[in-house]
This record gives C-alpha cells, sequence and structure tokens, in this order.
C-alpha cells in the first residue's frame, strides 16, 4: 500500500491517541481554574480566630471545617459530631468546605465489611450529616474526606469514595486527603481519577522532612500521577524526641514548596493546618523561596 502524507498524518495520530486517553489534560490553565483555592482547616476556636485573621488579608480563602467523625466500633460505622451544623456556618460569610476526620479505628472497617457494603453504611451516615448541614444553611462548597487510608487498603478506598461520589455525595464536588506514601504508588491517579476533583497531599506529621530533594520527588510524583492536587502544609511545630537526642518537627519549612509545586498543571492551592498558630507570614514567605 503507497502512504501518503495525509495517511501518514493519520497514522501518527493513531499511534499517540492511547497516551492521551491515559493521562487527559486538564481543560483550562490551573492558574485560571474555578477549583483553584487556598485553604485553612479549622478544627478549633483557635483555628476560627486564625482563620478570621487570615481571610481579612486574603478573602478568597477557605475555611475547611472539621463537622464529623468516622469511626468503627464493633461490627458497625461510627459517626461523631465535631460542631453542631450552624455551628458549621459560623465562617464570616465564607462558603464551607465540610471537613469528615476518618478515626484511625476505621481500619477495622476492611477486615469486618465488603466494599458495598462499607460504602452503604458510610452513604447513610454522610447523606444524614449533608443533610443537617444543608438544613441549617451552611453554604458547603465541597466535600473533604480526611482519611489516612493504609497503602495495602488504597484500592478498597478508591472504589467506597467512587460508590460515594456516584450517591449521597453527587453534586458536591469531593477531596480526599492523601500522604506522599500514597502518592509514591504509580496507580493512585489512576485509582481516583473520575472519583474525585483532587487530592490534598498532607506533608505534616508524615515523618517527610523537607529538603530540595524530597521536594523533586514530591513534584515528579505528582504530576506522574496525573490528578489535581492541594497542598497541606502545618504551621506548627512539636517535639518528636526529649533529653539529649531532643528534636522537633520541620512542619513550617513545607511552606516553601509551594511556589515549586504552583508550576505544576495540577496544582490547585495551598491548604494550611495552624493547630491554633499564626500562619500567614509563613505563606508570604514562601513565594521568595522555591528550591
Amino acid at each position: 500500500m503507497r502512504l501518503t502524507p495525509h495517511s501518514l498524518a493519520a497514522l501518527a495520530l493513531l499511534a499517540i491517541a492511547p497516551l492521551a486517553c491515559g493521562v487527559p489534560d486538564p481543560p483550562n490553565d490551573p492558574v485560571t481554574r474555578a477549583d483553584r483555592a487556598d485553604g485553612q482547616w479549622v478544627w478549633s476556636a483557635a483555628d476560627a480566630a486564625r482563620f478570621a485573621e487570615s481571610r481579612r488579608a486574603d478573602r478568597a480563602l477557605l475555611p475547611g471545617v472539621w463537622v464529623a467523625t468516622i469511626a468503627f466500633a464493633g461490627d458497625s460505622v461510627t459517626q461523631r459530631l465535631a460542631r453542631s451544623p450552624a455551628a458549621a456556618r459560623d465562617t464570616g460569610g465564607a462558603p464551607v468546605v465540610a471537613v469528615v476526620r476518618f478515626d484511625d479505628a476505621f481500619h477495622r472497617a476492611w477486615d469486618v465489611m465488603d466494599d458495598r457494603a462499607l460504602a452503604a453504611a458510610l452513604g447513610a451516615r454522610l447523606g444524614r450529616l449533608l443533610a443537617a448541614l444543608d438544613a441549617s444553611d451552611a453554604r458547603v462548597a465541597e466535600v473533604q474526606l480526611d482519611y489516612d487510608c493504609p497503602e495495602r487498603r488504597l484500592a478498597r478506598w478508591a472504589a467506597v469514595v467512587r460508590a460515594l461520589g456516584r450517591g449521597p455525595l453527587a453534586g458536591r464536588p469531593l477531596w480526599i486527603t492523601s500522604i506522599p506514601a500514597h502518592v509514591r504508588h504509580a496507580d493512585y491517579g489512576t485509582l481516583f481519577r473520575g472519583a474525585v476533583a483532587g487530592h490534598v497531599v498532607q506533608v505534616f506529621d508524615t515523618g517527610d522532612r523537607f529538603d530540595a530533594a524530597a521536594l523533586g520527588t514530591l513534584a515528579a510524583a505528582l504530576d506522574a500521577r496525573a490528578l489535581p492536587f492541594r497542598l497541606g502544609v502545618g504551621a506548627f511545630e512539636r517535639a518528636t524526641r526529649r533529653g539529649p537526642t531532643a528534636a522537633r518537627t520541620s512542619h513550617r519549612a513545607w511552606f516553601a514548596a509551594a511556589p515549586r509545586l504552583a508550576r505544576s498543571r495540577w496544582y490547585r492551592g495551598t491548604w494550611v493546618f495552624p493547630a491554633g498558630e499564626r500562619w500567614l507570614d509563613y505563606r508570604v514567605a514562601s513565594s521568595e523561596t522555591a528550591p
């Protein structure tokens, strides 16, 4: 068969089509995407004060309000409110990101229930919670599931999250939290793509120290996963060892990662866990350094 220039061009398009289908491009530049947003988690009254303080400087800042904790006891999924639905709307007029925290006790659920039953039990709890938030006139902009899922359970967690997104959480942007160890799994993006709007990769209390090499490794992994992400940093420090070999965390150092990660087409903002600490100055300083 004689190949014309037109047929050669067609064959070239067919050759690259599978690659294009495997990693879809975002529809818009991330700088202008509507789902790019900075935020702060609100776990306490001190955090609420920090949010009010920081939002005066950044009116677009979103509050990630802890509204409930999911756990597992006996053979059942349990839920405990962190605050009343009415209190969750007290954000100075800002839309609420409703954060549901999963306690470590939830890990046992994977050994007791199959994915279908687990999704149904979680769906019933979350559906009632969101109905109560809606009834309180809280402006729920997003839902965030905060779970340090064991790595060996990531595939099952993805299946449950996908079911929740098609069920009681349908119609609401759904984000999950991750840790660097999750993102290092080559199939992480494939597991969650289409199930969530994105993930917030938390780099505090994970044991991941900040330096140029760690940042480069994380940036490469996030790009490879091809899934929208937000950077989650901590504004607090604490002792990890006491005595002659005393050591402290270096959570705040990770603020300097934001400018580097913001170069990624998958970056969607930076979120801060303050633990009552002031943090806005750390974010400003981070814009001046990008290892």
